[in-house]
């Protein structure tokens, strides 16, 4: 394998990396919205946290034994790294905060037709 080759099959390897770090992020977010629409206590929170690195840990071997013979590369560390950061900053402050609105205007509409129920069957 040439030199180019190589390098090609590093970069490669850290775009991947990057995005595994991406979509971990975007899981953890998803569990997040799920626990604004339906708070739980810290014992489901702290199960719900050890599931999350579990399935965080296969990821990274998976990717590490399948790309690079499961050979621990710093640049492979750092491109997840990278990845959950660059997903934070460019896309998960922002799908939080659009996703508390929403969550919290659907909250206030849900609230109001149970009043209407409430009320249209105290009147029968």
């Amino acid at each position: 394998m040439s030199v180019s080759g190589s390098i090609q099959n590093e970069m490669m390897l850290f775009g991947s990396a990057v995005l595994l770090g991406a979509a971990l992020m975007l899981l953890y977010d998803v569990i997040r919205i799920c626990r604004r629409i339906l708070p739980r206590g810290i014992i489901l929170v702290s199960i719900e946290d050890v599931i999350y690195w579990i399935v965080f840990g296969i990821a990274v071997f998976i990717l590490l034994y399948r790309e690079n013979d499961g050979a621990v590369r710093g640049f492979i560390v750092g491109g997840i790294a990278v990845g959950l950061f660059l997903y934070y900053q460019l896309l998960g402050r922002w799908l939080m905060k659009w996703m508390g609105v929403l969550i919290r205007s659907l909250k206030k509409r849900l609230k109001k037709a149970m009043e209407k129920v409430k009320i249209k069957l105290i009147k029968r």
